[in-house]
């Protein structure tokens, strides 16, 4: 997709590795050399130990990957904003891909996060309107992580542009 087209591309997940003998596993590298900008680690169904997570990262930051890491609570979300990721995501797991938004589920933990954390966030799960996301950055959000409601439309590319007007 990134040789073809000239959208910033993200792989679904990296592993912590060097290159060498890791069958199975995907290596920053790998997705760099084909032209992907970024990573996302830690999608609640991808969870990563904490300590894995922290030397994915700093193997994406060696070799200028960016990263989306995934927080599905407050404490998790200030532990993670310690990293240092380049965008960081409030999702809880319980919510994604369904039907109820995080803002319409969870605003009073989107305000929270908004107080606690110094950097700015994006939130994600149950997106499918504009009206979730204006909910979602009058709580605090600077972002939205949208998969599904993109994904599943008859017309992705009208449906995207519908949730970013």
């Amino acid at each position: 997709i990134a040789k073809q087209t000239k959208l910033r591309v993200y792989s679904q997940h990296v592993d912590c590795f060097k290159p060498g003998r890791y069958t199975g596993f995907t290596i920053p590298e790998a997705v760099k050399k084909d032209r992907a900008v970024g990573s996302f680690l830690n999608h609640s169904e991808h969870k990563l130990k904490f300590n894995i997570l922290k030397k994915t990262m700093k193997r994406c930051k060696e070799i200028k990957l960016k990263t989306i890491v995934f927080a599905s609570s407050l404490s998790e979300a200030v532990k993670i904003e310690k990293l240092k990721p380049d965008y960081l995501v409030y999702e809880p797991p319980e919510l994604v891909g369904g039907k109820i938004s995080v803002s319409k589920a969870k605003p009073e933990l989107i305000r929270k996060i908004a107080k606690k954390l110094k950097m700015k966030f994006l939130v994600g799960a149950g997106i499918h309107n504009k009206e979730d996301v204006n909910m979602a950055m009058k709580l605090g959000a600077s972002g939205f992580a949208v998969s599904s409601a993109i994904c599943e439309a008859s017309e992705p590319g009208k449906k995207l542009r519908e949730l970013i007007r």
